[in-house]
């Protein structure tokens, strides 16, 4: 029961824990599972790298993820409002609003420099698939990349073209938009992932590749090593990012919380290791040197996939991953603000959505 003087706003909740599994697993598997994750693991000593990284899931990923969803399920609202009804049944300073708030308004920023990345991944995918990078030197690799950048024109269509694409989702509804969505896109995720994954194991650069990711070198594992694994635990779960107190306000009251954090924290960790064995391997077989960031994703990988059989097919389907991968993503870190103003102001969603778009 909730104190007096709190009212129970969010009343439906996912059709299933399945599907709440799929949504938040789909949430925080974003761009740095691609681009980071990979690097992460090379650079600092593979196996000792992951030993750490495994125990920060632990000590920080594991608990703090399991917070942000009980707080959502007791505060069944948006995430100010969750925190302000959970501190009051509790007893405690109801001031903790400030804190939901400041996740939504983080999630929200996050959510704005995400599209920008997002519409260069559709850009470039795009490009993949009608054969531009096909015989392309580095520098003409370079080059086509530099060029989209430095449009602005293009550069908003394709921004505008994803904020679209998550705003008239999330105008329908939980049952009628995200969920039927999520329920087509994550599976469609891993699938693919599951597909670049076997493509790589069949390439002359995965057994390189699998033995520098997993035997551990302690000697490549430094102070920054280290900081980073807990740096990516932290951030691959999407916390303090609003998304996960919003979905665990969609929570049922009786689902096993803790069982369901272990299943997203397995998922994503599965989908990291599984996405740094694809990138290196596609690397080492096409002679690549290996690059850090987005040079990585858009410069370093589309010269490989050039240089293997099927390559420009696999290279489209791997920017598809990562185009899916951002809008589920995208869609969690939007749905937060659309889900405050609809509590606080009592819009409607299409109306929410349209705001939320809009700014």
């Amino acid at each position: 029961m909730f104190p007096a003087g709190t009212k129970r706003t969010v009343h439906i909740t996912w059709s299933s824990r399945a599907m709440f599994v799929l949504a938040c697993s789909g949430a925080t598997i974003g761009f740095k599972n691609f681009w980071q994750f990979p690097s992460l693991v090379y650079d600092y000593g593979g196996g000792a790298f992951l030993i750490v990284y495994f125990f920060c899931l632990l000590l920080l990923g594991l608990p703090l993820l399991a917070a942000e969803f009980m707080v959502g399920r007791l505060g069944r609202d948006a995430p100010d409002g969750a925190f302000r009804r959970t501190a009051a049944l509790v007893r405690a300073n109801r001031s903790w609003w400030v804190i939901g708030a400041m996740a939504v308004l983080g999630g929200f920023l996050i959510f704005s420099y995400l599209s920008v990345i997002a519409g260069w991944t559709i850009a470039v995918g795009f490009r993949a698939a009608t054969g531009v990078f096909a015989g392309l030197t580095a520098d003409g690799v370079n080059s086509v990349f530099t060029l989209l950048v430095k449009d602005p024109e293009k550069q908003v269509f394709w921004y505008t073209l994803f904020i679209v694409s998550v705003a008239v989702v999330s105008a329908r509804g939980l049952r009628a938009g995200p969920e039927p969505a999520i329920r087509v896109a994550v599976p469609a995720m891993f699938g693919l992932m599951l597909l670049l994954l076997l493509y790589a194991a069949s390439s002359t650069g995965f057994p390189r590749a699998a033995l520098e990711a997993f035997t551990p070198d302690f000697g490549k594992l430094s102070w920054t090593g280290v900081f980073a694994a807990a740096g990516h635990a932290f951030f691959s779960l999407s916390l303090g990012a609003s998304a996960m107190f919003m979905y665990g306000a969609y929570l049922e009251r009786d689902a096993p919380l803790a069982r369901l954090t272990w299943y997203v924290v397995a998922l994503d960790t599965l989908a990291g290791c599984a996405t740094a064995l694809t990138v290196y391997a596609v690397l080492y077989a096409g002679g690549v040197e290996p690059a850090t960031g987005l040079a990585l994703l858009f410069q370093a990988l589309p010269l490989a996939f050039d240089h293997l059989p099927w390559g420009q097919i696999c290279l489209t389907v791997f920017l598809a991953t990562l185009i899916i991968a951002a809008w589920l993503s995208g869609l969690a870190l939007f749905e937060p603000g659309v889900m405050w103003l609809v509590e606080r102001f009592h819009w409607s969603r299409p109306r929410a959505a349209l705001g939320c778009g809009a700014v």
